[in-house]
């Protein structure tokens, strides 16, 4: 499975999901690397980014064309900076479970602000078992957004089960906040993983406040939900078996000194299929006391030998 990755990402279109986040700084150098490459359309080199059990499998015209793409990409638009750059994570089902590939996008043009869908991207991807210094994938595309559905439907209640979930993640980034936790940290699981590490109790309790809880205001901004600058932020997102939905529940811990950031006194739902196309709703903290406490409880707690090697 692993070796068809690559013509996977690249021959088939993929639902756009993007996030901002702390760049893993060895994965970040590979995709600059890359990016480099694909410039100079250094073809041979570029296969040597990957696993040999990758590479050897790699079809050169489609390797050709789609270097020769990037490489158009990069002479029209020139290679975009750091402040431009997203992150993915993609699930890629397997005959064994799952495989998570993170990913580093790169928008063309670039854009500071980050407040669009980008028209084309490289997308550069990897998984743990060959760390950050060997790629699994790369992607060259020119985007079409998906469609806005016609009619938005709205939930009156933010309620939510756990019976049902597949699979759970919590995402915890530090920003430019100084403190003593990881800059960046991941932990997921399905069901079980979460009876395991005796958070199901805590996910219910969380869940119920959050469904008797007023929202503020619904809205569909066809967007990610984004911060002015990089405050201390978590995550936890999650989906339901035989449900192509995601559903996240962010907040910002900390903010930092002297940036204004409008959603610093909000919890933030959204639930989408599209990662950048979500419904969101906003609940005023102060209203999801417990909830917000146990959030920031799970940023400071030990996950001992649970965490993401490369979240």
């Amino acid at each position: 499975m692993i070796k068809n990755i690559l013509i996977i990402f690249m021959l088939f279109t993929v639902n756009y999901s993007s996030s901002q986040g702390k760049f893993n700084e060895e994965r970040l150098k590979t995709s600059k690397k890359l990016i480099a490459l694909i410039e100079k359309k250094e073809y041979q080199e570029i296969k040597k980014l990957f696993p040999d059990e990758i590479s050897k499998n790699i079809p050169e015209k489609a390797l050709k064309y789609y270097v020769d793409m990037g490489s158009t990409f990069i002479s029209k638009y020139g290679i975009p900076t750091d402040e431009s750059l997203l992150t993915k994570v993609n699930i890629v089902p397997t005959k064994t479970g799952v495989v998570m590939v993170n990913s580093i996008l790169f928008p063309f043009p670039a854009t500071k602000e980050k407040s669009t869908m980008p028209k084309r991207i490289i997308e550069v991807g990897f998984i743990e078992k060959y760390g950050n210094k060997k790629i699994v994938s790369f992607k060259v595309a020119e985007l079409q957004p998906p469609p806005a559905p016609k009619e938005i439907i709205y939930l009156d209640k933010l309620e939510f089960r756990t019976d049902s979930i597949s699979k759970w993640r919590i995402y915890y980034s530090k920003g430019n906040i100084k403190n003593k936790n990881r800059e960046v940290f991941a932990v997921s699981g399905n069901l079980d993983e979460m009876k395991k590490l005796q958070i199901e109790t805590d996910y219910k309790n969380l869940l119920k406040e959050l469904a008797e809880a007023p929202i503020k205001e619904k809205l569909y901004p066809n967007d990610i939900v984004r911060f002015n600058g990089k405050p201390e932020n978590i995550t936890l997102s999650w989906q339901y078996q035989g449900d192509n939905k995601f559903y996240r529940i962010s907040m910002i811990i900390n903010k930092e000194k002297n940036v204004e950031e409008p959603l610093n006194n909000f919890v933030i739902v959204s639930t989408s299929i599209f990662a950048n196309q979500p419904t969101v709703y906003y609940v005023e903290k102060n209203k999801v006391k417990k909830l917000v406490y146990k959030l920031t409880e799970f940023s400071k707690r030990d996950w001992k030998d649970k965490y993401e090697k490369n979240p």
